[in-house]
């Protein structure tokens, strides 16, 4: 009898315990939503760009290891610059011969007597090469440059001016003219009603290549256009290390989008336990890491923290804004 009760609460454990282990959801092989049309200017909620599912998002679960590793976070190090490979990922054609504090001070005399273009060549070049003490200022005096360079419509120095042609849009014509996303030109222009813009009216366009490096030492993402600095993101990563690193490039790029999750089913946008807020940027799938990407998130708390099962998190806000500057095929580097 005792030999037949105790197999009976082994039989119940193992069935336990099997039940658990099939709620864990692998971190790769995400199933993809069926696809959409192409994004409209007056329409904020399609798909734009090629679409692949958010789907890597897992939900989170209400046990003590989630709740304990939600506010985990790692100090980042008081070191120097950043990795070669970084400054060659941005800086392919640095020739080293100055130090960081050195042109620092060069580009605080440049700034002072209004050059902002070469005070932020210079400035950029700190915050890849300085110390974090460096770091940190130069992107400070940076953010305030860029106000100035790229955020306000009426300074043009550095930036194409486009003359609107009849008939002319800006999702049409004008960002694939410059080869940037049209929704860039509405929030440097502060452009209320994209779809009202008159023949002969004057947009500001900043051209050129953007790229993302993702520190996750320092829990930043940055943007860059060509090889300057245009402005640093908190964000929050993967629990346990889980994301990546290495060499991605974006290619989906979705408004609004409604969630698949990676055990199946839908969670439409605006729906309670819709994970990946207002916008999902895609990565292109590696053999060793499917289904990344950076996107928004309902839990403003977990920015700065490691809790997400991979994907990079920014507050809707910051995710709205990065969002507009980037095109399908941007780079991005991911490192610790």
């Amino acid at each position: 009898m005792k030999k037949f009760i105790m197999l009976v609460i082994l039989g119940t454990s193992a069935a336990l315990l099997l039940s658990r282990a099939g709620k864990e959801e692998p971190e790769h092989g995400a199933d993809r939503p069926p696809g959409t049309g192409v994004q409209e200017e007056t329409d904020r909620r399609q798909t734009e760009e090629k679409t692949t599912e958010p789907g890597i998002e897992h939900r989170r679960t209400l046990s003590s290891t989630t709740k304990a590793t939600k506010k985990s976070k790692r100090d980042a190090p008081e070191v120097g610059g950043l990795p070669d490979e970084v400054l060659s990922f941005i800086l392919p054609e640095r020739n080293p011969k100055e130090s960081a504090s050195v042109l620092y001070d060069k580009a605080r005399g440049l700034l002072e007597k209004g050059d902002l273009v070469e005070s932020r060549r210079l400035l950029t070049e700190v915050y890849l090469t300085g110390d974090k003490n460096l770091r940190k200022k130069s992107a400070e005096a940076m953010d305030k440059i860029n106000a100035r360079l790229i955020f306000d419509p009426s300074y043009r120095r550095g930036a194409t001016i486009h003359t609107v042609r009849r008939g002319e849009t800006l999702g049409g014509h004008i960002g694939p003219k410059y080869g940037v996303n049209w929704r860039m030109l509405i929030r440097i222009n502060n452009i209320s009603r994209p779809e009202m813009i008159r023949e002969n009216q004057e947009i500001k366009v900043i051209e050129g290549r953007p790229r993302l490096i993702i520190n996750k030492s320092d829990f930043t993402l940055t943007l860059f256009i060509e090889d300057y600095y245009v402005k640093e993101y908190s964000v929050g990563l993967g629990r346990d290390g889980r994301t990546p690193t290495g060499n991605f490039s974006v290619d989906s790029m979705l408004v609004e989008a409604d969630w698949y999750p990676p055990w199946g089913g839908v969670v439409k946008y605006g729906q309670e336990g819709h994970l990946i807020g207002t916008r999902w940027i895609g990565f292109e799938d590696r053999p060793d890491a499917a289904g990344y990407g950076i996107h928004g998130t309902s839990d403003p708390d977990s920015i700065g923290a490691m809790e997400s099962e991979g994907c990079i998190r920014l507050t809707n806000e910051d995710v709205e804004e990065l969002y507009d500057f980037l095109v399908s095929g941007t780079e991005v580097k991911i490192f610790d």
